[in-house]
């Protein structure tokens, strides 16, 4: 018994630390912005289920395309009131911010300005982030206390394995 005791220990420790050091306990914090810069991208609609091959294949599309490099995020927009949980049904738009509008065939040139809206950045390693259902609940939260309301979409940057940013359109709720 105190053989399994501690080897529970160690795993334990083991996984903690593990956990730690992809970030799994950095903190994650909201901030609004006024006026931002918003984006303009070159990209491609997808309306689908949320994990099929279809997806990936867009998505690494515009990650691997010529002139683009690893410091150069993938945006996706993701139309939050469009995703059906029971399904897994999602309504996207995903491309590079671009400043060669024709440069992959196929793509299409939209342009996203909200006049407002809140941030986060959430520094983990993709294994350890966030779920999407969790930060949207937190940013509910969070545009309740501010009294703002969010939009119907997410701008979503894919810098990284480590760095997600997301940003959340809003309206000042007049109530």
């Amino acid at each position: 018994m105190k053989k399994v005791l501690i080897t529970f220990f160690i795993a334990l420790v083991l996984l903690t630390g593990i956990y730690y050091y992809l970030g799994g306990f950095n903190k994650w914090e909201f901030v609004t912005i006024e006026n931002p810069p918003g984006v303009q991208l070159l990209g491609e609609e997808y309306q689908g289920v949320f994990n099929s091959d279809e997806l990936k294949n867009i998505y690494f599309k515009y990650r691997n395309s010529e002139g683009n490099d690893k410091y150069n995020p993938i945006i996706v927009i993701n139309y939050i009131l469009d995703f059906d949980n029971n399904t897994g049904i999602v309504h996207s738009f995903i491309g590079i911010d671009s400043e060669n509008r024709n440069a992959i065939l196929g793509s299409e040139y939209r342009e996203f300005k909200p006049s407002m809206l809140i941030r986060v950045e959430l520094n983990a390693h993709n294994v350890v982030i966030p779920s999407a259902e969790r930060v949207l609940e937190r940013a509910r939260v969070y545009a309740k206390e501010n009294n703002l309301e969010l939009g119907d979409y997410t701008i979503e940057h894919y810098g990284s394995e480590w760095l997600t940013i997301i940003e959340f359109p809003v309206e000042v709720n007049n109530q």
